[in-house]
């Protein structure tokens, strides 16, 4: 869904952003009562589907479920599908009106600055490697924020001109 409507924001053209629409619909009624979503569902009539523990049988009772294998998520996704909603509703002009790069270096070294407490919680958290790890392996969503704060600091630093060296030398980072 996310992807979609980035190509939305990129394109402009709707066909990317008129499946999501439907699909958050179907995202809040499927979800369980316990607040979160089955694994599967049955086509046409989106009953959760389950297998039994032991003998995988197919059944819509999920109170024994094997152990080793999520049959339900275990992530809090509605608060990114209520980011998602919120965002659509805000309208594509007025976001990307909010992502557009500031045009003066004042603004550029703002940024820098805003970014700079990301850099370090990025630069500490790397293992020897250069690596940022969760539960002992590498992971990719890590890398992605670290890294994209990393490179918004350096870029918002070079714009920033002698502004950000003047904020620089004040202690502002």
């Amino acid at each position: 869904l996310r992807t979609l409507f980035e190509l939305w924001l990129a394109t402009g053209d709707a066909k990317w952003i008129e499946p999501v629409k439907p699909a958050l619909a179907w995202f809040a009624k499927t979800k369980l009562k316990d607040g979160r979503w089955a694994r599967f569902y049955e086509l046409g009539t989106d009953k959760p589907l389950y297998c039994k523990a032991g003998t995988y049988e197919l059944t819509a009772d999920d109170t024994d479920l094997p152990t080793h294998y999520g049959f339900k998520t275990d992530d809090d996704y509605q608060k990114d599908l209520d980011k998602l909603a919120a965002e659509i509703a805000e309208g594509r002009e007025a976001i990307l009106r909010g992502r557009a790069d500031p045009e003066i270096p004042k603004k550029w070294a703002s940024r820098a600055k805003g970014q700079y407490q990301k850099v370090q919680t990025a630069l500490k958290e790397q293992d020897k490697k250069g690596w940022w790890l969760k539960d002992g392996m590498i992971d990719a969503g890590l890398f992605v924020k670290h890294f994209a704060a990393m490179t918004t600091y350096v870029l918002a630093a070079k714009n920033g001109g002698r502004d950000f060296e003047e904020l620089r030398k004040a202690g502002g980072k």
